[in-house]
């Protein structure tokens, strides 16, 4: 996971940028280490929060994507897939 000075500078930013809608929010205080959404990473590097993508029967595929700029590696990896486009 992130470690907990990055996860403290992390939350410090997402409760300042939600006071701006709800004032509030401004005395909110980390509550615990977060455990899923994009704060959830394996390992200790950040560049794996990306996207899965699993495939089921009848051409379902399921896709997890974390990072917003990983859509494009989940078409891909069902590009790939699906019609063996690489």
């Amino acid at each position: 996971g992130w470690r907990e000075e990055i996860l403290g500078e992390r939350t410090h930013n997402a409760i300042q940028h939600m006071a701006q809608f709800i004032p509030d929010y401004k005395t909110a205080e980390k509550g615990g280490k977060a455990l899923f959404g994009a704060q959830q990473i394996p390992g200790t590097d950040p560049v794996l929060r990306a996207a899965d993508v699993s495939f089921e029967q009848n051409h379902y595929a399921r896709i997890e994507v974390v990072k917003a700029s990983s859509t494009l590696l989940a078409a891909q990896k069902m590009l790939q897939y699906w019609f063996d486009i690489t």
